[in-house]
């Protein structure tokens, strides 16, 4: 299902789907409420960039608009630093939420919107299915 490569992102293997989606997550446990490790951190961010990726490809995005995504994503990727593991799905669902609004964006859209998260946070039990 997955292909393991030899190259290296920060310190973290770098493992593709057949999709082609960089998946950083996949090792977290967020079935507790503990805090991210640096490691950790350092996963969801790598993991959210390649979300600002497939996202800015999949829809044709305003400049403005991008600076939303951006600034939303940037901020889930912050609070990483500062929320437990329980809390941080919180926002996690709230920014995807936000985005949809502030994109306008229709149901099939969101639904695109909502696939996209799943395929970077797809080890998150029961929170995006």
């Amino acid at each position: 299902a997955y292909e393991i490569t030899t190259r290296l992102v920060g310190s973290v293997m770098c493992i593709r789907d057949r999709g082609n989606s960089v998946v950083y997550s996949k090792n977290i446990d967020f079935d507790n409420q503990d805090n991210f490790t640096p490691d950790e951190q350092q996963q969801l961010r790598m993991s959210i960039n390649e979300l600002k990726g497939l996202i800015i490809n999949k829809f044709e995005l305003l400049e403005e608009q991008q600076k939303i995504v951006n600034d939303r994503l940037d901020y889930l990727a912050e609070a990483s630093g500062r929320l437990n593991k329980f809390d941080w799905k919180g926002t996690l669902v709230n920014t995807i939420m936000s985005i949809s609004i502030a994109l306008s964006l229709d149901t099939e859209k969101g639904k695109i919107l909502l696939k996209l998260f799943q395929r970077i946070f797809q080890n998150i039990k029961g929170l995006l299915s």
